[in-house]
Parts: C-alpha cells; sequence; structure tokens
C-alpha cells in the first residue's frame, strides 16, 4: 500500500510540474501547489538523509499556507503560482537525482528549493502576507541598469529562478527595455542580468523578504 501511494505520488508530481509552462488560466490554485510541495517533501524525508532540511521546508510552507488561507478567497496570482512550481520541479529533480543514486545532486536541488522557500516565509511574516489583507503577494520590482554610476536606457532585462539557472527554457525578461523596467515576482532567489538572454553578467538577487511591496534594483552594465 505504502508503494503504491508513494508511486501515485510520484506520478500526480510529474503530472503538476509539467504544467508549469501552461497558460496562467490553467496553473493549479495555490493550495493544490503547496499540498503537492508538502508532499513531495515527505517523500523525500527518508531518502534524502537531510530530516532537518525537510523540516525546514515544511515549515516554510506550512507559513504559506497560512497566509494563502488569510487572505481573501485564498487566491495566489498567476506569478506567484509559477514561482512555487519552479520549486515543486526542483523537487520532482531532487527525487529523479535519488533514484539515479546521485544523492548530493538531489541534496543541492532541495537546497536551493528550500532556500527560495524561506525568502517567501520571511516576506509573509514580514509583511502583510499573514493578515486578511495580505496573502502570498508579488513585489513590484524596479530594476535600472548603470553603467558605472550612470542610469543606461535601451536594455533588456531577463531573470530566472536561481535553482534554474542553467535552464534557458525557464528564463523570463521584463516586457519593456530600461532603464528603468518593471514587474511583478514572487518573493524568492534569482538571478538577473542585462542584455542578450545567454549573456553573462549574471548577478544573484532577492527579491521580498522584507514584506515590502516594491524593490529597486540596480544592475551593472558589461
Amino acid at each position: 500500500m505504502r508503494a503504491l501511494r508513494r508511486a501515485l505520488l510520484v506520478a500526480a508530481s510529474a503530472l503538476l510540474v509539467a504544467r508549469v509552462a501552461a497558460v496562467s488560466a490553467e496553473l493549479p490554485d495555490g493550495e493544490t501547489i503547496l499540498r503537492t510541495l508538502t508532499a513531495q517533501s515527505e517523500a523525500l524525508r527518508a531518502p534524502l538523509g537531510d530530516p532537518a532540511l525537510v523540516a525546514r521546508i515544511q515549515e516554510h510552507l506550512a507559513v504559506l499556507d497560512r497566509a494563502r488561507g488569510a487572505s481573501l478567497g485564498g487566491r495566489v496570482s498567476p506569478e506567484y503560482r509559477e514561482n512555487l512550481l519552479a520549486d515543486a520541479a526542483l523537487l520532482e529533480t531532487a527525487a529523479g537525482f535519488l533514484r539515479s543514486g546521485n544523492r548530493e545532486a538531489a541534496l543541492a536541488a532541495a537546497r536551493d528549493a528550500e532556500a527560495d522557500l524561506a525568502v517567501k516565509h520571511a516576506h509573509a511574516r514580514t509583511g502583510l502576507g499573514l493578515s486578511s489583507a495580505g496573502g502570498l503577494r508579488t513585489v513590484r520590482v524596479t530594476v535600472r541598469t548603470l553603467r558605472g554610476t550612470r542610469e543606461e536606457g535601451g536594455h533588456l532585462v531577463w531573470f530566472v529562478p536561481r535553482g534554474w539557472g542553467n535552464d534557458a527554457r525557464r528564463y523570463a525578461r521584463f516586457d519593456a527595455m530600461s532603464s528603468p523596467t518593471s514587474a511583478s515576482l514572487a518573493p524568492g532567489n534569482y538571478l538577473m542580468w542585462p542584455g542578450e538572454a545567454t549573456g553573462g553578467g549574471r548577478q544573484p538577487i532577492v527579491i521580498g523578504g522584507h514584506g515590502q511591496g516594491e524593490q529597486t534594483i540596480d544592475l551593472g552594465l558589461p
């Protein structure tokens, strides 16, 4: 029975993660994604061999679900749901590494997911996330591109969740060219860079964690 339950969980997780590229209207709701993340982390507890890491992930998820439930209708924005799905994909990747016997790579993927969820947890606790007016809120991020100390416009700005920095399929960019340019992003860990999608100069950026609804990032031009 336990083996069957685990097989069903793996199948359900894979199906959910496969929908990460779906249009916003087809994304699973926030409650479903958080429950899947919790189930994924529980399935990793024994084979991963790091119960403290799994406990931290589950603590973050419990706070996020509390914040979600406290908001009107429990609604979660498409941007936030897509970002949570990236964390679900990391945990599914960790499970895949374990099945192939690569525990170190599995730990690295799980740690990336935990670090990202930790920022979301902090943002919910520090700001209005746990109030009836809050919920799981995005951050309005404004990026300025600078050459030295001088702001320079006309540049594309790219970003990706930090745990997926090597996967070009997950790269996204701000709609408008700099500078400045703005977008609503879920709290979490990112890489950001100006120029071409395949360009260098990537900078690790933490979005949110401070509870504020706005954040300004300065990106240096190569």
